[in-house]
């Protein structure tokens, strides 16, 4: 499922959320939800967050982080988050497309982080107010065939649900 969301758009989100219980992989609309454990993240080839200890000892030493120069406050303050791939292993996702400029984004600071963060958040919560209104959908199907089948059952024109 997420190598079709891939073939359609160039760059997506995965967020994490503790609010619900997933039994199986589905999608709703641009949303792909994954159940715990179930997104293949090795595919994405992700780069693992060094540690704060492993971040400091670069600028203990003088040395620029080959990988992100100048970027050491940003990432340090991120690794003291504790975010890190097992909270995505761990949680169930959602996977949704999103257009970031990457060379903006690679000059950032950490406050930048943060607002893409609360943006992409919105965003999420917007996917699971979906998955509310369409559970809210079903159980009303639900209770007019209730309803029809007490209804052939009987044979009466009003029942009481």
């Amino acid at each position: 499922m997420l190598k079709e969301v891939l073939n359609e758009v160039e760059q997506i989100a995965i967020m994490p959320f503790s609010r619900a219980l997933l039994e199986h992989n589905f999608e709703i609309d641009e949303f792909v939800f994954f159940e715990a454990g179930a997104l293949d993240l090795e595919s994405l080839n992700p780069i693992q967050n060094e540690t704060f200890g492993e971040l400091c000892d670069y600028k203990l030493n003088g040395e620029v982080d080959p990988q992100y120069g100048n970027q050491m406050l940003r990432r340090a303050t991120t690794s003291l988050t504790k975010f890190d791939l097992d909270v995505l292993k761990n949680h169930p996702t959602v996977v949704f497309p999103v257009s970031i400029d990457m060379e903006k984004f690679l000059n950032q600071h950490h406050q930048d982080d943060v607002d893409l963060i609360k943006k992409l958040s919105f965003i999420a919560e917007k996917a699971m107010d979906m998955i509310t209104t369409v559970r809210l959908i079903m159980e009303q199907i639900q209770l007019v065939r209730n309803h029809v089948i007490l209804q052939d059952l009987f044979g009466v024109e009003k029942v009481l649900v």
